[in-house]
């Protein structure tokens, strides 16, 4: 039923239930995933595309400077024409973070014929290619860097960070010197023992939803 992302918005209810196992109820939570998914903005579009050395990080780089599908797509085309000491990754690799082999993996995905048709599906379907307004920001992390370990049980790790960041803090995969905090929850390991050999402060889960303001 899928051979390739722009495919998952043209799937229907009926079609899912057709695969073994999925079930009504399945495929209508899946659907619903789907179509919710479609306002999750550009940085996550850009990592959901699988796109060869663009990580998470990467993606929130370059959609802080391109706030629109459209404008990176066009990114270095007027120095181009104005200079022929640039090349036509220039642009994107003047983020900072951003290096020349990501720079040129994304120029050349987002200008591949098969993946401007992948593209052009996601449009149609109305996948938002702009950069996603921050419903909840706030300071409550500000200069935090935070890492996060083991299991909680009100949200994913991924949704953990995001509000992380949007209330000022950054994320971490790894304790490193520059480690302010960590957040742990069910089944924390050596990250947590690590944070406590270096005396780094530790949040619960009942501690960081507080500190959110979600107590």
């Amino acid at each position: 039923l899928v051979s390739d992302p722009g495919d998952f918005y043209r799937l229907t209810q009926d079609e899912l239930e057709q695969i073994e196992r999925m079930g009504e109820k399945r495929a209508g939570n899946l659907i619903a995933a789907i179509e919710k998914s479609k306002e999750s903005g550009l940085a996550k579009l850009l990592f959901g595309l699988g796109i060869r050395f663009l990580g998470a990080k990467g993606a929130e780089l370059v959609a802080g400077k391109y706030h629109t599908m459209e404008e990176l797509e066009n990114a270095g085309t007027d120095d181009i024409q104005s200079s022929s000491d640039l090349n036509d990754t220039d642009d994107i690799q003047s983020i900072d973070g951003i290096g020349k082999a990501t720079a040129e993996s994304l120029y050349s995905y987002l200008h591949d014929m098969e993946n401007m048709k992948v593209l052009d599906k996601l449009k149609s379907a109305g996948v938002m290619m702009e950069a996603a307004v921050e419903e909840e920001t706030g300071s409550a992390f500000e200069g935090e860097m935070v890492v996060l370990t083991g299991k909680l049980s009100s949200m994913g790790r991924r949704e953990a960070g995001d509000l992380i960041k949007s209330q000022g803090g950054s994320v971490q995969s790894s304790i490193t010197n520059h480690t302010t905090l960590v957040v742990a929850g069910e089944d924390a390991g050596s990250k947590l023992d690590k944070a406590r050999e270096k005396g780094i402060p530790v949040l619960s889960e009942e501690e960081f939803l507080a500190r959110l303001g979600r107590a």
